[in-house]
Formats: C-alpha cells, structure tokens, sequence
C-alpha cells in the first residue's frame, strides 16, 4: 500500500505541483522528495494522500466551494418570501439559525460549506444545468 499511496502523490504532484509542495512543504517542514515519502509510515503517507487530494480537487475543480454554495442555496429557497426575519433548523446538524426572510434555506452556512467540499471532491460535474434539488438526499 505504501507504492500506492507513494504513486498517487506522484501523480498529484504532476497534476497540481504548487499546490502539493505547499502542502508538503507544511506537513514535512522541507521541500518535496520522494526520499521523504518512501521514509514515512504507511498512516502518514495514507493522511497526507487524502489532504493532498482534497487540496488538488479544489484546485482543480472548474467552481469555487462559494460558487457551489450558492447553487445548494439557490436549490433549497425560492418562490415568495416574507421580509421577516425567520428561525429554522438546519436539516443536517440540527442547530437553530436565524435568516433574513421567510424562504428558509435547508442547510446553514457550515453545512452548504460541508456539502459544498464534498461535490467538489466527489468529483461531481456541475454544470448550469443540472438540478441539485433531486440530489439533495445524496449530498446531505
């Protein structure tokens, strides 16, 4: 496994280079060598692996987590809303927030933000045109 791990880092590294030796620059405190990766243990290869490919898919991914967010909002509200402010109650985390009108959204800000990396990372395409109210259930 330590091959494996070794190798999709090579590749990231190929695919995303500054934004790997950034993050091995922080997690080694030196710059990137394979010398330092084969000296690791296989769990630290396996962590860096998994931040690294997060970073990449971030990087990589044509939409910002903002720009996402904002399609997860914009699928939850709409229609008329009262200009009120409402509480609701996040259907993920169950914490009570406060929004500025009666078109309550489904998620609050940190889960949209959760769900928002997730697409990203999932390597979900998202396109103008795809309806993310029918994915809601897989996102949450």
């Amino acid at each position: 496994m330590k091959d494996y791990y070794i190798g999709g880092i090579e590749r990231l590294e190929k695919q995303a280079q500054l934004v790997v030796n950034k993050a091995f620059q922080e997690a080694f405190l030196q710059d990137y060598s394979k010398e330092v990766l084969e000296s690791c243990n296989e769990n630290r290869l396996k962590d860096f692996f998994r931040t690294i490919q997060n970073l990449v898919a971030i990087e990589t991914s044509p939409l910002t987590i903002d720009q996402v967010k904002q399609i997860l909002l914009a699928s939850e509200t709409g229609g008329v809303a009262l200009q009120a402010f409402t509480n609701y109650t996040c259907k993920r985390c169950n914490t009570v927030n406060t929004w500025h009108n009666s078109a309550v959204p489904m998620l609050c800000d940190k889960c949209r933000e959760e769900a928002a990396l997730k697409i990203i990372n999932s390597k979900v395409l998202l396109q103008l045109n795809i309806n993310v109210t029918n994915r809601k259930e897989e996102i949450i």
